[in-house]
């Protein structure tokens, strides 16, 4: 786990945040595995089972959120530390292929609490702004991604519903969208 090279969270303290929550740090955060693969659909599928637990089960973490959360998992220990600063996980990767490699990572970012149950709608109607479009299947989209078919943009939701968004190979897709 490791900090962004720019993050798109505040970092001033709660009392000039008009969203009243301070996440340490801002609270975004990348989840990268060592193993370099350009998303995690193209984790080879032998070596891809302990990345992906290491990812959404049971990877060590700083020793500071393993203190303040009691967890052992990334997502589970992210989740509990964003609410108890008053905030919501959302979780996505952009999972583009492409001929300049990449490195598989997850972003994590905490929107605050009292706008959990907005943010598929901001998903929804953002992507429909920029053309993107979110599949209805979302666990045969991400079939379809796997072994590196397709790239894709994916969204885990606070409440463990997850987006996924199948890229066009000739439609431009902004890395930025997530953010």
């Amino acid at each position: 786990m490791t900090l962004p090279k720019g993050q798109i969270i505040p970092t001033q303290s709660a009392s000039t945040c008009s969203d009243k929550f301070l996440v340490p740090g801002g609270g975004h955060v990348l989840i990268v595995p060592i193993s370099h693969q350009p998303t995690y659909t193209t984790i080879p599928p032998d070596t891809a089972p302990p990345i992906i637990e290491e990812t959404e089960k049971y990877a060590y973490l700083s020793p500071v959120i393993v203190q303040l959360t009691g967890e052992l998992r990334y997502k589970a220990a992210l989740r509990n530390f964003f609410a108890q600063h008053g905030a919501a996980a959302v979780f996505f990767e952009v999972g583009r292929l492409s001929s300049k490699g990449g490195h598989a990572h997850v972003q994590a970012v905490p929107v605050p609490a009292h706008l959990e149950d907005k943010i598929e709608d901001c998903f929804v109607n953002e992507g429909r702004a920029h053309g993107i479009d979110f599949e209805p299947d979302v666990e045969g989209a991400l079939v379809a991604c796997s072994g590196g078919q397709r790239s894709y943009f994916r969204v885990d939701l606070p409440d463990g519903r997850k987006m996924v968004h199948l890229m066009k190979n000739h439609i431009p897709f902004s890395v930025q969208f997530g953010r």
